[in-house]
C-alpha cells in the first residue's frame, strides 16, 4: 500500500475515534442511560438513612438549603425531590437569596411534578434568613416558632406544617446542604431518632469525617457523590448523564489501546515473518 494509501486509513481512523468520543459524551447528556457504578460506604449510609425516616409514621426533614452552584446544587435539589417523592415532609431554610430564588424555582417543580402534595402541608420553605451562622443555627433548631411568616409571607397560623414542628426534637431528620456544617455540631446533634447529615464539597470531607459519625451520622461527597446519589434513587439526572459519559470514554480509550496493540503485535509478527525469522 502506498504512503499517501496509509495516511488516509490513519486519516479516516482518526476521524472515527474523535467521532465516537464525541457521540459518547453528547448521547447521555440526552439520554441518560444508567450505567451500573460502584455506590460507596458514606452515599449507602446516607440513602439508608433517609430510608429508616420514611418508615416512621408521618416524618419530618429539617434541610439547610444553602448551595448556589455546581453539581452540589444538583444532588440537593434531587434531596428534596426525593424526599417529597416518598412522602417524608420537610421544612427548610436558605442562608443566602441566591439559594431561596433556586428552592422557590424547585418549589414550583415539585408542585407539577407531584400534584398530590400540597405546599404548606406536605412541604414549607421559609426562605433567606440573614445573621450570623452560629446565631441562625441556634434559633432554627431551639426557637423555630419565632419565625412567623414563610417565604412568600404567609403567616405561620396558615401552615398546618408548621404547627407540628417547634425545635429540633420534633424532626426525624436533618440534613446540612451547606459547607458551613459545622455551625450545626453544637445545636443539631446526631441521635438514634433524628440524624444529622451533610451533603458538602470535596474540599470540606476531611473536616466532615472528624465529626463523622459520633455527631454526624452520614455524608454525601460532592462532586463524587452525586451519581451515586441518583443510581440510588432512580433519579436520572445531570450527574448520572455525566458519569455515563465518562465511563463510555473511558471504555473506548481502553478499546482504542487493545485494538492498537493487537494491531501492532500483527504487524510486527508480519514483518518478521518476511524476514526469514
Amino acid at each position: 500500500m502506498s504512503s499517501s494509501g496509509v495516511r488516509r486509513i490513519v486519516a479516516i481512523t482518526n476521524a472515527f475515534i474523535i467521532l465516537v468520543n464525541i457521540l459518547g459524551q453528547a448521547f447521555p447528556l440526552a439520554f441518560p442511560l444508567g450505567l451500573p457504578m460502584p455506590i460507596s460506604k458514606y452515599t449507602r449510609e446516607f440513602y439508608e438513612y433517609v430510608m429508616a425516616a420514611a418508615e416512621k409514621p408521618d416524618p419530618i426533614a429539617f434541610l439547610d438549603l444553602s448551595y448556589t452552584i455546581g453539581l452540589h446544587t444538583l444532588t440537593q435539589n434531587e434531596i428534596v425531590q426525593y424526599l417529597t417523592q416518598i412522602g417524608i415532609k420537610w421544612v427548610g431554610y436558605s442562608a443566602s437569596t441566591s439559594a431561596q430564588s433556586i428552592i422557590v424555582d424547585l418549589i414550583e417543580k415539585l408542585k407539577e411534578w407531584y400534584p398530590d402534595k400540597t405546599y404548606g402541608v406536605d412541604y414549607v420553605f421559609l426562605g433567606f434568613i440573614p445573621g450570623e451562622p452560629d446565631i441562625r443555627a441556634a434559633l432554627l433548631a431551639t426557637n423555630l416558632d419565632s419565625i412567623t411568616v414563610d417565604y412568600k409571607g404567609t403567616p405561620r397560623s396558615q401552615l398546618p406544617l408548621l404547627q407540628r414542628v417547634h425545635d429540633r426534637t420534633d424532626f426525624d431528620l436533618f440534613i446540612a446542604c451547606f459547607d458551613a456544617f459545622f455551625v450545626w455540631a453544637r445545636w443539631w446533634p446526631s441521635t438514634p431518632d433524628c440524624p444529622s447529615m451533610v451533603l458538602i464539597r470535596s474540599d470540606s470531607w476531611p473536616d466532615f469525617l472528624s465529626y463523622y459519625p459520633k455527631t454526624f451520622a452520614a455524608g454525601l461527597n460532592a462532586p463524587t457523590c452525586c451519581a451515586e446519589w441518583e443510581a440510588l434513587t432512580g433519579i436520572r439526572g445531570g450527574a448520572i448523564a455525566f458519569s455515563d459519559g465518562l465511563s463510555i470514554v473511558l471504555i473506548w480509550t481502553v478499546l482504542i489501546i487493545i485494538g492498537e496493540n493487537i494491531v501492532e503485535y500483527y504487524y510486527k509478527r508480519s514483518r518478521w515473518k518476511k524476514s526469514g525469522g
